[in-house]
This record gives structure tokens, C-alpha cells and sequence, in this order.
């Protein structure tokens, strides 16, 4: 600037100035050289004005511009480039809309306030919508407000929806697996809402209650009561091979539609195949009178597909849902539903296998007694789950020479009566370090009421 004003020429530019105050703004200058008689620049006159509100203001309106350009080129090309991935940088908000008006109060958005420096989105089961091919995206001003303007996308294209309806969104949220309802091989447990003492009136009646209760639920199948006696383990008399979850459902998963059009497709393509003349009138013929079969497959289909849901996984495997009988409570908080956490310490079990106690059961009591003898049941099963008492039918410290009572021994080898009636229960037991932990061979007297573990059969 300074070589060509000083030779004798005129200058203007901007350039950014500063003040007296320390702070810098920018100017535009126009700066004319001041020379003598013999043509020498003795003197400079400049005008200058402060632009730094203009620059800002063009800066913006540059910004807009681009984001303009960068938002058409958007919506011409999304379509083509989208294969459930964005490989393009967004500006603003995507959104996915089923369309029957192009107004927001009639449209019901699938996917919303998607930020632009992600640039992939994968599709999630529960924005998952029935098959149809008036999908549109609308790209606006973000924030949305009111008002706002908002454009859409001149074609639209279709979501055919994943081939089986899925749990992952649950489990992503739960931090916990869930599974849908029609995989292979799922066996449904549930914790009954009623009580009951000892006195379940055998297997068979413990059975009559699950099943009962499960009917009450609403839930069809078959289903026992995880219990053993005196005879009969618990898992000798059940069918427990499956994977095990929840029999409660929590999440309705979306029904997958079959397309109305996909029997007339069908038949589209079959007069379009290049085959004999003579096999593809047979074809044809044969599909004209399937399709009485193929409406009543859909009832079918659509009849399974109301009814599917997520379940909560409990274990892969009965042995592994059986471990957590044995867990600790702060593992188990993050494995079971609230409900079933909360019950899952107050279950009648009886005899489970070969390692449950067959006699001399130590009963676990709130409060502590000197009688020792209550304290010992040679039932483990509240006598074949047929009782309801407490201790056995006339026992009285004072009269115990006069009835011939079962005999225990204590853990010091001492000959002890046992006149406590009780059986082998779930229970959450307390170590030194204050950490608790589930047990499924808990004792507690006969007269407890509690539920019972319900199994699909």
C-alpha cells in the first residue's frame, strides 16, 4: 500500500485496524497522494470508513448461502445415496415422514432431531414402521420452531421393514438382553401374585395354581410349579430345556406386514418367466387356485404377528438361570425386572436335586427361641406339601416324653427333637460384610405364605 500511494498513485483496500483502547475492527480506506509543484508527494489524504458490521453481516449471509446449496444438493441426492447409511454431511435436521399430506400435523415422524456431524444414521428397530412406499424427507430450519419453512423431497421411496421384528432397542436401553417372543425354543417363567402356606395341596395343587394364575395373565401353554417333594426332584419333573425368560411382556413389537400387492407380483412375474408355454399356463392355473390358501395364510400370519413381544432374558439355559439362585442381590438388581427381584427371595422350592436336603432342616426364624427343637424340621418338604403348621401337632416342652418325635443332631453331634415343620425355600441370607445373597435351600416354617415359580411347560 505504502510503495504505490508514495509513488504517486491512489490506494484502496481494507485492512484491520486498531484502536486506542487495544481492540481491533476492520476498515475500507480510499487514500490519495498529496504532491508540490514539482510533482513530489508531500502529503496524504485518506477517507475511512469502519466495516466491521459489513463483514459480519456478509460473513452470515456466505454461511447461508452455503447451507442453502449444501441442503438442496440434500434433497436431490439423498435418495440415490441412502442405503441405510448417510454418507453425506447434513446440515440441520433429517426427517423420515409417512406422508399423507405434506403438513407436519398429518405426518408421523420416524426420524427426528438427527445432528449433521454424525453423518450415518442406522436404522433402530423401534422407529421401525409398516412396509409402504410414501416415505419422504423433509429437511428445515434447525431448531424447529413454529413456523418455520420446510421443504421435502420431490421423489419418495419405500421401507420394507427387517425381516423379524426386533428387541435390540430394549436391551440398548435396559442394558440387559430381551428377547421377541417367536424365538425357537423360549421357555416363560413368571412368579405367582398369590401367597400360599405349605399346604399346596401336593405337586398336582401347586401345579393347579400356576396354571390357574396363568391363566389369569393371560398367557397360553402349559405351566408347573418349580417344586419337589419327598419322591420327586424339582428338576426331574419338569421340562426345563429352552431358553428362559420373563413370561411377562415388555415391549409390543411392530407387526410385519406382508405387502397386499405381493400376490398379484407373484403372478407378474410368473407370466413374465422365461419358460415353456405349457408350464407356465400351469402355473398360472395353480395360482389362481392357491390364492383362497394364500388370503387364509395371511389371517395366520397376521393372527402371530399381533401377538408379538420382548421378554427378559433370564438365562440362557436352565442352569444358567439357576445359578442366580446363588447370586448376590446387587447382581441380580441388574438382571431382573423389580417385581421379580423383589419375589424371587420368597419361593416355596422343595427339593430341587440330588444336593437339596432330605431331613433335619435347620428353619430360619426372625425371631430367636431357646427351644432348640423348633428350630429343627426333619421335613425339608412341609410333608409332601400338605401342611401348614408350624411345629408338629402336639409338641409342648412339658409333654415331649409323652409323643415320639423325629431326631435331629445338632452341628455339636447333640440328639436333638425335631418338632419344627418346614420346607426349602428361596431366601436372601447376609454375610459379615453386610453383602447379601440368594439361596435356594432356605428353611422356613410351613406356615409362611409365599409364591411360587411358575415354569412353561
Amino acid at each position: 500500500m505504502w510503495k504505490k500511494v508514495l509513488s504517486g498513485e491512489n490506494w484502496e483496500g481494507e485492512f484491520l485496524n486498531k484502536r486506542k483502547d487495544g481492540t481491533l475492527y476492520w476498515e475500507y480506506a480510499r487514500i490519495s497522494p498529496v504532491k508540490n509543484e514539482n510533482g513530489v508527494v508531500t502529503n496524504l489524504m485518506g477517507v475511512k470508513d469502519d466495516i466491521t458490521q459489513l463483514k459480519k453481516l456478509l460473513e452470515e449471509i456466505k454461511v447461508a448461502k452455503t447451507r442453502a446449496e449444501e441442503t438442496s444438493r440434500l434433497k436431490t441426492n439423498f435418495l440415490a445415496n441412502m442405503s441405510h447409511e448417510l454418507r453425506t454431511p447434513l446440515v440441520g435436521i433429517l426427517g423420515c415422514a409417512s406422508m399423507i399430506e405434506e403438513d407436519t400435523k398429518e405426518a408421523k415422524w420416524i426420524v427426528q432431531d438427527f445432528p449433521a456431524g454424525k453423518q450415518k444414521y442406522d436404522w433402530s428397530i423401534f422407529v421401525w414402521e409398516k412396509p409402504r412406499e410414501d416415505y419422504k424427507i423433509a429437511i428445515f430450519e434447525y431448531p424447529w420452531e413454529e413456523g418455520n419453512k420446510i421443504d421435502y423431497s420431490d421423489d419418495k421411496f419405500s421401507i420394507l421393514g427387517p425381516s423379524f421384528a426386533s428387541c435390540d432397542q430394549l436391551s440398548i436401553e435396559a442394558e440387559w438382553p430381551f428377547i421377541p417372543s417367536d424365538f425357537p425354543n423360549l421357555k416363560r417363567v413368571f412368579i405367582s401374585q398369590k401367597r400360599w402356606s405349605g399346604n399346596l395341596e401336593g405337586l398336582e395343587g401347586a401345579d393347579r395354581k400356576c396354571q390357574e394364575e396363568a391363566e389369569i395373565l393371560g398367557l397360553k401353554g402349559n405351566f408347573k410349579a418349580f417344586l419337589g417333594d419327598d419322591i420327586t426332584f424339582a428338576q426331574d419333573r419338569l421340562n426345563l430345556d429352552g431358553i428362559f425368560v420373563e413370561a411377562k411382556a415388555n415391549k409390543v413389537l411392530p407387526q410385519i406386514d406382508i405387502p397386499s400387492y405381493t400376490w398379484k407380483s407373484f403372478k407378474e412375474f410368473l407370466e413374465k418367466s422365461p419358460i415353456d408355454k405349457k408350464q407356465k399356463e400351469a402355473f398360472i392355473s395353480s395360482h389362481k387356485s392357491l390364492e383362497t390358501a394364500f388370503q387364509k395364510f395371511l389371517e395366520s400370519w397376521y393372527a402371530k404377528e399381533d401377538e408379538k413381544t420382548c421378554h427378559r432374558l433370564l438365562g440362557r439355559n436352565f442352569e444358567e438361570f439357576f445359578k442366580k439362585f446363588s447370586n448376590s442381590l446387587i447382581l441380580n438388581q441388574g438382571k431382573f425386572d423389580e417385581d421379580f427381584l423383589r419375589d424371587f427371595s420368597n419361593l416355596w422350592l422343595g427339593r430341587v436335586n440330588k444336593d437339596s436336603k432330605g431331613d433335619c432342616m435347620t428353619i430360619f426364624t426372625k425371631y430367636p427361641t431357646s427351644d432348640l427343637s423348633r428350630i429343627y424340621s426333619f421335613t425339608t418338604t412341609c410333608q409332601n406339601w400338605k401342611s401348614s403348621e408350624e411345629i408338629i401337632p402336639g409338641y409342648s416342652p412339658e409333654k415331649s416324653q409323652e409323643i415320639q418325635f423325629p431326631v435331629c443332631y445338632t452341628p455339636q453331634g447333640k440328639k436333638i427333637n425335631a418338632a419344627g415343620v418346614g420346607g426349602l425355600s428361596s431366601g436372601l441370607i447376609e454375610t459379615e460384610e453386610k453383602t447379601q445373597f440368594f439361596t435356594s435351600s432356605l428353611g422356613k416354617p410351613c406356615s409362611t405364605n409365599q409364591k411360587l415359580l411358575c415354569i412353561e411347560q
